[in-house]
Formats: C-alpha cells, structure tokens, sequence
C-alpha cells in the first residue's frame, strides 16, 4: 500500500476534497431550503421518499428499505422453488447471498434484527473506499474529511443504504480491483473482479481494465473463475436446473421496469444528453463504443494508461447496460478514494510549459464530475430527483468517458513524438 508521507503533496486530492466540501455546504443550505419550502423531511431532500407507500413487518418509521423487503420474499421457498418465477428481479443465486444470510438471522432473531444487522454490514461495505483512504493519509484534517466525505455525506452511498440494495457489497470487491491492478498483485485482481461480478454479472465488465492493459492471463484467470462460480450456484437453488437459468435469462433478457426512467433516475448512456444519441440501436451503439475504447488503449498504450483504464473500466458497468439506477453510482466512491489517496493517479502536471494542457484539463473535469457526483445538491429540475447528480449522472460519465478515449489518443502521440 502507498502511503503519501508528509513531505509530499498531493494536490488533485486536496483540490478534490476543497471542492467536495464547498458543495457540501450548498447541498446542506438547499436542503434546509427546500426540504421547508417542500415541506418535506430532510432525509427526504437526501433520497427516496421517507414514506415508501409499503406496508412491511420491519423498517425504520415510515421507511422500510424496498429492496431489501422485496427480495426477502423472493428467496426460494417451498411452494415457490424458482426465484425469477416468483419475481421480475434479474438477481444470481450469488447475488441474493447478503439476503440469505439475513433471512437466517431472521430466523433465530426475528426480522427487525435482520435489517439492522444487513444494512450496517451494507453501509460498512459501501463505506470501504473512505475506511482505505483514512488509512492512508497521514495528515489528520485530510483523513477525517476523506472519512466523512466519501461515506456519510456521499449520495452514492445514501441512495444504496435508503434502498437496501446489495450493489453495496460489491464496493470492497472493486476497490480491492483496482488496487491490485496497480500494485500489480493478481490474487487481489481476480478476488476482486469475481467477487464484484458475483454480486452483479455486469461487474465483469471492469475486466476492460485488464485487456486494457494486456494482463491476459490474470484476464482468463477471472473469467474462467467468474464463469464457473455463475454456472455452479445454480445448482445449490431447488428445482431442474436448465429452468432455473431460463427463468434467470428470461428476467434478465425483459428487465425494464416501467418508469424508472423518470424516478430512480436512468444512469445509463441511453439516457445521456436527453437521449438525444441514443434512442435507437442501443445495443449496436453500445457495442461499437465498447470497441472503440477497447481498440484505443489496447493499440494506444501509454506509461500512465493505468488511471484512465481503470477509470473507463470503473465506468462502463454503470452506462453499458440500458437501464441503471442511482445505486450503480458507487463506483464513484472508489475513483474520489483514488484521487485522493494516491497522488500519482492524476498526473501532475505543474511543471509543463502550458498553463493549459490537457492533461490538467482533464485531472479538473474528473475531480468537477466526482465532486458533483457525490455531492446531494437538490436544486433540480423534477422534485423527487433530490440530487443534480441523479439528474444529469449519465450526461456528466459520458463526458468523462469522451475525455478519456480522447486523452488516451493525445497522450500517445506525446509519447510518441517525444521517442
């Protein structure tokens, strides 16, 4: 693990967590507005609505944690053995285990206990981005600000704990991910790309970063490990087996929940800038940008390719799928735990002629895009959205994901130029 020593300065970081607090006090001020202008409570200005409209036999006052209320019944049972029978979700067997375990603690200590049990492990897990950049500052301010800033007062993290949903828990898997991809250890790789990928499939994805940076045989390595878990906990479900993953497809294959485009708001690419280049053909565009940024860094390799890799890789999970909610924004905790506990992540670029170079035009883009994107600013343009990044999450990642191929592209020619 890389410590920054006193002695160092890392200036990205410290720009990153200035700017996170300056929203934050906007975010508190408007909240306050609002929340008397609205005459609404103020968990309420934060995230979903305090009063989930639900009636379950557990919650917290009015709010009873939807997600995790309505996988509980879900789970297999006796009269109901296929779970994508008994419900339109699109969970893995692997993906439904923090819901198995909380319903034996139900079992032995009643389900009150099960909630708050499961959403202090899902906080503590959605919380692993600023618990590792604590650690690893050693300036006291900076380490309680990270702390704070990237958990209790990130909306990443507010919108997966209001839900109860178990995107949570894939948190730890990515960042572990993307650090042993940059300290080069292939056991915390693979432990990280399977265990984001057992919690949610479309986590497989991050393994561009691995392509990206030509580790092919820790690549096969994850997506034989990845496949195998997949097939095999299907068959510690009840029932025939090929029903079972019909079942599974079947739910994945028409999963579109009807308006949710509106609220939870859509974070995917198909919504970006108003879904203007992206209404038709979905699918063909998606797969052709995929390409395209595959193609880029496997033939445009740089000396710095690591940042921008596992950026994109982080990235492309949340925008590739059609339909995303605001929960899948979490991976913004581990780029802004990044930023500012590594200080050679952001190319520093003081020392360059120009006052203005892409790089440093870039490093401000992503730190403005992370600041804003866990910030909980409510002044948007549909009350309920409760967040500016909620509104404009999938516009503002496309920019980034733009802006990444491109510097890829410049940074290569520099390189090249340069030799």
């Amino acid at each position: 693990m890389n410590q920054v020593a006193e002695s160092e300065i890392n200036i990205w970081g410290q720009r990153l967590i200035s700017l996170m607090l300056i929203l934050l006090g906007i975010s508190f001020a408007g909240i306050l507005i609002l929340g008397s202008y609205y005459d609404q409570p103020i968990t309420q200005a934060l995230s979903f609505k305090v009063s989930d409209m639900e009636r379950f036999d557990s919650g917290l006052g009015a709010h009873s944690f939807g997600d995790f209320q309505d996988l509980r019944y879900a789970l297999p049972t006796d009269e109901y053995p296929d779970v994508w029978t008994n419900s339109t979700a699109a969970y893995t067997p692997t993906g439904l285990i923090p819901n198995y375990f909380a319903k034996l603690i139900a079992s032995q200590f009643g389900i009150q206990v099960a909630l708050y049990c499961y959403l202090i492990a899902l906080s503590v897990c959605a919380a692993f981005p600023a618990i590792y950049t604590a650690f690893q500052l050693r300036n006291r301010k900076d380490l309680v600000l990270a702390l704070v800033l990237l958990s209790v007062f990130a909306q990443p993290l507010i919108s997966v704990f209001d839900r109860g949903n178990t995107v949570g828990f894939a948190v730890p898997f990515l960042l572990l991910f993307t650090l042993g991809v940059r300290d080069g250890h292939a056991i915390w790789t693979v432990t990280g790309l399977v265990g984001a990928s057992a919690i949610r499939p479309q986590y497989a994805l991050v393994g561009f970063a691995l392509i990206a940076l030509r580790q092919y045989r820790t690549a096969m390595i994850s997506a034989s490990l990845g496949a195998v878990s997949f097939f095999v906990s299907f068959l510690f479900l009840p029932g025939k087996y090929g029903e079972k993953l019909e079942s599974w497809f079947e739910n994945l294959r028409e999963y579109s929940p009807s308006g949710s485009v509106v609220f939870p708001v859509n974070h995917s690419l198909r919504t970006a800038l108003d879904g203007i280049l992206f209404e038709s053909n979905y699918n063909q565009i998606a797969f052709l940008l995929t390409a395209i940024t595959v193609a880029i860094f496997f033939f445009l390799k740089t000396k710095s390719s690591f940042s921008r890799a596992i950026t994109i890789a982080l990235i492309l999970p949340t925008l590739l799928p059609a339909y995303s909610s605001n929960y899948y924004s979490v991976f913004v905790l581990v780029i802004a735990a990044l930023i500012i506990s590594d200080r050679n992540f952001l190319v520093d670029e003081s020392h360059a002629k120009s006052r203005f170079s892409y790089a440093k035009f870039y490093n401000y883009l992503l730190i403005v895009v992370v600041a804003i994107s866990l910030a909980p600013i409510p002044f948007v343009r549909e009350v309920g959205r409760n967040s500016i990044a909620l509104e404009s999450f999938s516009t503002m990642w496309a920019i980034v994901l733009i802006a990444t191929l491109v510097y890829q592209v410049l940074d290569f020619r520099r390189e090249r130029a340069a030799t």
